[in-house]
């Protein structure tokens, strides 16, 4: 809880009337009256206001057994664990994959990985509940995967995983999007990392194993500068926060690659990998880039690491740890202090605390199920939570 002080402070005033006498002899004038008691002043006091301290939102996906999509709602309390915000759950229309929210923490996107694919669009609510846009649904490629965003949250860019390309949107002040291009890139794009500048895009191109590198233009259009072998089944690519380098976790080879990243033309350029376990699938840092982890999916454990900021090498930080089963996602909370893991083949979400050396110690595991999410009636929630997405409110 926040603590604001106020101090409260009276001020006294005097005002000082004189009075000319013209009254005659025969009527004198009335006698003075005894100034009335001064009130002494207490000293200023602080005053405490109670205010509600800012708290971490959290969206996941998930489905019912009838096909229908759902995003279900959390806020992360003090211990790290997610409570079921009031609905637990919005309609997110059919077999949503991902979860996006956009730099400026006001709007929210599904992606649906279906043929033909669609994107749905939320407002974000002061509570962090979502709420449907004006228009609520917009048509995309072909099993879309995650959405990733320019930081300034202008532009969209969304890989088509079954037609082997991207697109890219405009965002409006209104977290509308609008289709600006799409532009092929190599078999089965899973993932794009955006520089910090929102000049260059990275797309991991899964079945030909190689990263696509695009220039941007402000209006959204891609245009097409290199491509570079890496190792098997790329599955995730995310750039490092100072911008110097582009980690790859390779599904197929079990391992991370690194890249430095030329800031003039984008170029990569290969200097290390790390291993990590069976079907290394998801990379992210901490806020500080100083901590890694890599989601393992057939393994179903979480691979730790210590980064080097200057060279950008990853040490391995303890043993993996163990989380659910056919991990996706892991993403680190605002904070620092949690990470949270999404199990795609078990309907789970694990909850993992950050120990002060950046290891982590396993916590609570929330199962996405209808006891706990449904809203009137039974709802069977039979999975599968692939991301994870985060709002402060």
């Amino acid at each position: 809880m926040g603590i604001l002080l106020f101090r409260a402070i009276a001020v006294a005033s005097i005002t000082t009337v004189c009075l000319t006498n013209t009254a005659s002899a025969a009527h004198p004038p009335a006698k003075a009256k005894k100034p009335a008691p001064v009130t002494k002043v207490k000293p200023a006091t602080e005053v405490e206001i109670n205010t509600p301290a800012p708290r971490t939102i959290v969206y996941i996906p998930t489905m019912a057994s009838d096909g229908k999509g759902f995003v279900a709602q959390f806020a992360i309390d003090e211990g790290g664990d997610l409570k079921a915000l009031k609905p637990p759950i919005v309609a997110a229309g059919t077999f949503p994959y991902s979860v996006t929210v956009d730099p400026t923490g006001k709007y929210c996107y599904a992606a649906q990985w279906t043929s033909p694919g669609t994107l749905d669009q939320f407002v974000i609510r002061p509570d962090g509940t979502l709420a449907a846009n004006d228009v609520p649904q917009i048509p995309c490629g072909r099993q879309p995967y995650p959405i990733t965003f320019t930081p300034d949250g202008k532009i969209a860019i969304v890989p088509n995983n079954a037609e082997g390309s991207i697109s890219t949107y405009r965002v409006g002040a209104d977290g509308k999007m609008t289709l600006a291009s799409t532009l092929p890139t190599g078999k089965e794009s899973r993932s794009i990392a955006i520089d910090s500048t929102g000049t260059f895009v990275y797309a991991a191109n899964y079945d030909t194993s190689t990263i696509s590198v695009f220039a941007l233009a402000a209006g959204g259009e891609l245009a097409n500068i290199s491509s570079v072998e890496t190792d098997k089944l790329p599955y995730n690519v995310t750039l490092s926060p100072n911008g110097k380098y582009l980690y790859s976790a390779n599904r197929g080879a079990e391992d991370v690659t690194i890249y430095s990243v030329n800031p003039t033309n984008g170029g990569l350029t290969l200097i290390s990998g790390a291993p990590a376990g069976k079907g290394a699938n998801w990379i992210t840092f901490d806020t500080q880039f100083k901590y890694a982890y890599v989601t393992n999916y057939y393994d179903g454990t979480v691979s730790q690491f210590i980064v080097d900021a200057t060279t950008g090498h990853l040490t391995k930080n303890g043993d993996d740890v163990k989380v659910g089963v056919e991990p996706v996602q892991v993403a680190v909370d605002p904070t620092d202090k949690y990470v949270y893991v999404a199990n795609s083949g078990d309907n789970t979400v694990s909850q993992l605390h950050v120990r002060h050396d950046g290891s982590l110690s396993t916590g609570a595991s929330v199962r996405l199920h209808g006891r706990d999410m449904q809203v009137g009636g039974t709802l069977h929630l039979t999975g599968s939570p692939w991301t994870i997405a985060f709002a402060k409110r």
